[in-house]
């Protein structure tokens, strides 16, 4: 208490200054028609803010539960396309009403880690093997391939991304059908090689790559990237094609996982004939 009247005389002048000064205006207010739309106006765009930063506030919130929702729709939307399938004989032969099996299902994630920087880079990715994830799956965004996952746990899994050493994707040049490899041998992140094209083959900036026939990860045709220039070796008889990929690793962010459900069956297959060793 004594703190508090210590308070009170020290600044008691001051006190009733502001009240005295604050009455006035108040009575100002009232009493004149153009004070007071200048101070509901001013307090209109005071209020108009704060809104308009809540409502901000609220559209960012919500985005990335409104990205994930239209991921999932995607996902829904690649399955039901009917090249993702392949016919289905019955009977020694092709039914006439195009009976059809799913053989590529999508399932959308979210990229929580990622390199670039480094001579084999990897993504991690938010969805593991209770969300149906598997080793060998391929990874997509909407503009191309991106990478092989290689380890899952429970929640989450890891993936090679095109730009590794290791990375070795069956590729094709649209324009002639062509096949060849693509890898990556450092340098840009934004320029990859298509190798052992035939030295004969015609192309030119611009053409279109993409994943062969020869993928059981991914399903042929899809989009990997343009071609920028290419080199002969005179040597080998092959062409190493430069390429500028699809995907933007420094911006992605929404990818597909993709599952082959043939993909074992085929791999027991190939082993067992011994074609391939």
């Amino acid at each position: 208490m004594g703190s508090l009247a210590e308070f009170l005389r020290k600044y008691s002048r001051l006190i009733l200054f502001l009240i005295l000064f604050f009455i006035s205006i108040w009575m100002m207010i009232l009493q004149n028609r153009f004070q007071q739309v200048v101070i509901f106006n001013f307090i209109r765009r005071i209020e108009w803010g704060a809104l308009s930063q809540i409502s901000a506030f609220r559209a960012y919130f919500y985005l990335n539960l409104h990205n994930k929702s239209l991921a999932e729709e995607n996902a829904r939307l690649r399955n039901q396309l009917a090249h993702e399938k392949y016919k289905l004989y019955v009977g020694g032969r092709i039914h006439k009403d195009t009976i059809l099996r799913q053989v590529y299902t999508y399932y959308p994630a979210e990229v929580i880690n990622i390199t670039t920087n480094k001579q084999n880079n990897y993504m991690t990715l938010n969805i593991g093997s209770i969300q149906g994830a598997k080793p060998d799956m391929g990874v997509v965004t909407g503009e191309g391939i991106a990478g092989i996952v290689k380890m899952v746990s429970p929640h989450y899994s890891v993936a090679l991304i095109l730009l590794h050493s290791k990375a070795r994707i069956p590729a094709r040049l649209l324009r002639s059908s062509h096949f060849g490899t693509l890898e990556w041998r450092g340098g840009p992140s934004d320029r990859i090689l298509l190798n052992y094209i035939p030295s004969h083959v015609n192309y030119k900036p611009g053409d279109t790559v993409v994943v062969s026939s020869l993928s059981s990860v991914f399903p042929q045709g899809f989009p990997v990237g343009t071609v920028v220039d290419g080199t002969r070796n005179s040597e080998e008889g092959y062409l190493t094609i430069t390429i500028k990929p699809f995907v933007d690793f420094h911006r992605i962010r929404h990818v597909y996982l993709i599952d082959f459900s043939d993909r074992e069956e085929l791999k027991k297959i190939e082993s067992e004939s011994g074609f391939y060793e």
